[in-house]
């Protein structure tokens, strides 16, 4: 997160006065995600990352899907 220059810090907080119910300065913001644990994260990341919710683009010419298909398995 860069609150650099000015238009970094007004973006930092317009976001949250659109968009949330409070306002957090930086510090708050950078304890609450110094807060999260390696079990949330994994526990997000599995609820979230399953075989029937990935999906996969690909561009080029590629005959053989068959070598991306193994990728979603």
């Amino acid at each position: 997160m860069a609150l650099e220059d000015t238009k970094d810090v007004s973006s930092f907080f317009s976001d949250q006065v659109l968009f949330m119910d409070k306002i957090l300065t930086p510090e708050e913001v950078f304890k609450k995600v110094d807060g999260v644990s390696l079990d949330e994260v994994n526990y997000e990341a599995k609820r979230l990352f399953v075989p029937s919710r990935l999906n996969l683009a690909v561009i080029g010419n590629y005959n053989d899907k068959g070598k991306f298909e193994k990728l979603l398995t």
